[in-house]
C-alpha cells in the first residue's frame, strides 16, 4: 500500500510540474506575441520611415534572425545621442534569447497590417533589390521585417527587441524598449539607426 501511495504521489507531483511548465510556456509565448504586436503596430504606423509601398502591408520573415549582435555592441547602442537607453542585463538577455533561428508564427498575431511570408517567397518581394531575371510580378509590401525574440527585465515589466529590415539598397535595424503598465505593453522608446 505504501509503495502504491508513493507512486501516486510522485505521479501527482510530476503532473503538477508539467502543468506549471505548460502554463509558463503559454504565458511566455503570449507575452512575446503582445510585445511583438505592440512593436509592429508602432513600426507600421510610422510615416518617417522609408517604405517601399506605403499603402501595403509589412512582410514578416518566417524565421527569427540568427545571432547577429554581440555583447560588445552594448556600448555602441548606448552611445551619446542614442535615444533608447538599454540596461546591460536586458541586452545580454536579448542575446541569450536569440542564439538560433526560430519560426516566428507563435509570436506574430494575426493582423490586417502584416503577414508572414515563407522564406522561398521573400525574393518575390523585391525589397531593396533590382528585379531578378524572368520575374514579371512582385508582391507590394512596405518592407520585410526580420524579427528577433524580445528580452525581459527580471521583474518582467520591461522589454527590449531589435529587428532588421531593408532600407534603400542597404539594411537597417529598429530597436524598441517597452514597459508593461496595467497589463498592456507600451512603447517607451524607439530608435531606427540606418546602416550604410
Amino acid at each position: 500500500m505504501q509503495g502504491a501511495l508513493s507512486i501516486f504521489m510522485r505521479s501527482c507531483v510530476a503532473f503538477a510540474l508539467l502543468a506549471a511548465c505548460s502554463a509558463y510556456a503559454v504565458s511566455a509565448q503570449d507575452t512575446d506575441r503582445q510585445v511583438v504586436s505592440a512593436v509592429l503596430s508602432h513600426f507600421v504606423a510610422r510615416t518617417d520611415e522609408w517604405f517601399y509601398a506605403a499603402a501595403a502591408k509589412l512582410a514578416i520573415s518566417s524565421t527569427t534572425r540568427k545571432k547577429f549582435w554581440v555583447a560588445s555592441d552594448y556600448q555602441y547602442l548606448n552611445q551619446p545621442g542614442h535615444k533608447c537607453e538599454i540596461d546591460k542585463p536586458l541586452y545580454l538577455e536579448f542575446l541569450a534569447r536569440n542564439v538560433k533561428e526560430e519560426p516566428v508564427a507563435a509570436m506574430v498575431a494575426d493582423s490586417a497590417s502584416w503577414f508572414i511570408v515563407p522564406r522561398e517567397q521573400e525574393k518575390f518581394l523585391g525589397v531593396g533589390m533590382p528585379t531578378p531575371e524572368n520575374m514579371t510580378k512582385r508582391i507590394a509590401v512596405k518592407t520585410l521585417v526580420k524579427l528577433s525574440r524580445p528580452a525581459y527585465s527580471k521583474d518582467g515589466d520591461r522589454a527590449f527587441i531589435m529587428f532588421s529590415y531593408p532600407w534603400s539598397i542597404h539594411s537597417a535595424y529598429a530597436q524598441y524598449v517597452l514597459r508593461r503598465q496595467t497589463g498592456k505593453w507600451n512603447v517607451e522608446c524607439a530608435e531606427f539607426p540606418h546602416s550604410v
